[in-house]
């Protein structure tokens, strides 16, 4: 008799950066297993950071990649680099009456931070009707890139997102209460400012190498930031990526930092149990779009 807990469907998460590519297999329910297929660095590391050329990364050198790998008739999720998103809070009006308000105070914002329309990217949110919500814009031409791509290789695309937003749907749940979360990602810090158990805003900043020999560094940034919405500085910072080694030494009145997934984490089984002090809110995926149903409305 066939273990299906044991040899569930396959999947195949795909992360692209303008520095390189990484593929990965997981399959099996319990356990769940992971395979990397391929890890490659574009050798034309100096490609210009520009969406143009990730698109053509995905039309010319992907396809070779897949093919390689033999990955085709799986289930697909595409993990962008932060950098080639916009991400940014949105505080939905006072008297909201549809799904289309929140968009149009999206859509707004996104104009007031960025100086352009929307024409041209695919906008997903955690919509809220009452509370400041995270919203994300990724460019239309990545989007039927990555499609024109998994339809060639008859992959059910079942998500495209950053980063950051993949990593916080993994690890949201064991997030301490009073920490902030942080993605490093290449030279791209993401910080989660987080108050009363929600996202209340981020901030992206580039690390300059030095920065990460040097603790105190992060430990200013971290203040500066405090300061500047008036808030309690955090406890402790919890991160994902590969982060330095100099800033998860504890020293005396520094914050505490520490990895959320690292490999002997990964390893350990955990048992969550949900609190009113855990951050435990999935933020929203780009595809498939988010639906007027799912939006949550004032009540009374």
């Amino acid at each position: 008799m066939r273990n299906y807990f044991k040899d569930g469907k396959a999947s195949l998460t795909i992360q692209m950066s303008q520095q390189g590519v990484k593929l990965t297999r997981e399959c099996g329910w319990w356990p769940r297993r992971s395979e990397v297929l391929a890890d490659h660095a574009w050798r034309d590391a100096a490609l210009e950071n520009s969406i143009e050329s990730v698109a053509n990364l995905i039309a010319t050198r992907l396809p070779q990649i897949l093919l390689e790998t033999e990955c085709k008739k799986m289930p697909l999720t595409v993990v962008f680099s932060d950098a080639c998103f916009r991400m940014w809070m949105v505080t939905p009006p006072q008297n909201v009456s549809s799904f289309s308000d929140c968009q149009a105070a999206a859509s707004l914002r996104f104009l007031s931070l960025y100086g352009e329309t929307t024409n041209d990217w695919e906008i997903a949110a955690d919509w809220d009707a009452a509370l400041p919500f995270l919203a994300c814009a990724l460019p239309r031409s990545l989007l039927q890139a990555v499609r024109e791509v998994a339809q060639e290789f008859q992959l059910t695309l079942l998500d495209v997102l950053p980063q950051f937003t993949w990593q916080w749907n993994r690890w949201r749940k064991q997030i301490a209460a009073g920490a902030w979360f942080a993605v490093l990602n290449q030279k791209e810090l993401t910080l989660a400012i987080i108050a009363q158990n929600r996202i209340l805003t981020l901030r992206s900043i580039n690390v300059a190498a030095a920065s990460h020999e040097n603790k105190t560094w992060l430990c200013q940034y971290l203040k500066r930031e405090s300061l500047r919405l008036n808030l309690s500085q955090p406890t402790q910072l919890q991160v994902c990526g590969a982060v330095p080694d100099a800033w998860l030494v504890s020293t005396d009145g520094s914050v505490l930092c520490s990895r959320l997934d690292s490999v002997d984490l990964i390893r350990t089984k955990v048992e969550l149990v949900e609190t009113q002090n855990q951050v435990s809110k999935e933020v929203y995926r780009v595809i498939p779009a988010t639906s007027e149903t799912s939006l949550r409305r004032k009540q009374g």
